[in-house]
């Protein structure tokens, strides 16, 4: 099927997902196809106007997309059957149990009246917990733009691409809304530290207006979905977890600043690690 118009609805927490579409956006206007791109934590689903396609991006959180674009999608208006696709975005990739995320996003769409043809997973430096060899994250980087060539080729010659994930993950997946909950309660243990300069910016960044101003000093609800938009994104890095600490890098997460170092980065042919089987998914992603 040709495409003429493309929405590209997409969320991103910390800018990874973000990135990727805007690399998708600039390869699909290049080819002569009109795309919209909108920001699912901003524009109401009900205000997006019909295109050929709508295309979904969105990091992985807990095992499945994250609950804000889950939300979106099942207050979407009727499709009347045009197509859509889906594009998680994930610092562990294709493997279990993420070989389910994009299954209730899928089954959504399909409840909207969408036709669901087309499914892929991009991976990005992980912003949770730990990341791979410096050489390799930045190798994640430096081949996006030819992931995304190889998903805007697909899209425009009409390649169907449907996974079909492992059946333990399909179960994962259905409890990862219990992590959610998790989220919840990692957030409403957020604080700032004597650091703070009341500047809000952390109440005006966050996706789920879960963050207020109250007596000069950032209050958190129970509204977090767990992006770390907030901690990463503070200047002065005043906003700490009360628990779960060690889930936040060390050195902080700066995707712009990566990015910058990645262009300068030439694409090799092959990539290796001294760490093989500890980053087998990774290297196999980078060299596919």
């Amino acid at each position: 099927m040709e495409y003429n118009t493309v929405t590209i609805a997409c969320f991103s927490g910390t800018g990874g997902t973000e990135l990727a579409a805007e690399y998708l956006e600039r390869q699909l206007t290049e080819k002569g196809v009109k795309v919209q791109k909108k920001n699912i934590a901003k524009v109401s689903p009900l205000k997006i106007e019909e295109s050929d396609l709508l295309l979904i991006m969105s990091p992985v959180y807990a095992f499945r997309l994250a609950e804000l674009t889950e939300r979106w999608i099942n207050k979407l208006p009727n499709g009347n059957h045009r197509h859509a696709a889906v594009i998680s975005v994930s610092g562990g990739g294709e493997v279990s149990p993420n070989t389910a995320c994009r299954v209730p996003a899928k089954k959504y769409l399909t409840r909207r009246g969408y036709e669901v043809v087309y499914e892929n997973m991009l991976m990005m430096p992980s912003n949770f917990q730990t990341q791979v060899e410096p050489p390799l994250n930045l190798a994640l980087l430096t081949v996006l733009p030819h992931k995304i060539e190889t998903i805007s080729n697909d899209l425009l010659e009409g390649k169907k691409r449907l996974t079909v994930p492992k059946t333990k993950d399909k179960f994962i997946t259905a409890f990862g809304v219990m992590e959610h909950l998790g989220g919840r309660l990692f957030g409403k243990k957020l604080y700032a530290t004597s650091d703070c300069n009341q500047c809000g910016l952390c109440v005006k960044n966050c996706p789920k207006k879960n963050i207020r101003m109250e007596n000069g000093r950032p209050k958190f609800g129970w509204r977090c979905m767990w992006c770390l938009k907030c901690v990463y994104a503070c200047h002065r890095k005043a906003i700490l977890p009360g628990i779960m600490k060690s889930i936040i890098l060390k050195d902080g997460y700066d995707i712009k600043k990566m990015n910058r170092l990645a262009l300068k980065e030439p694409r090799k042919k092959q990539y290796t690690s001294d760490s093989k089987d500890v980053w087998e998914g990774v290297i196999e992603y980078l060299n596919n």
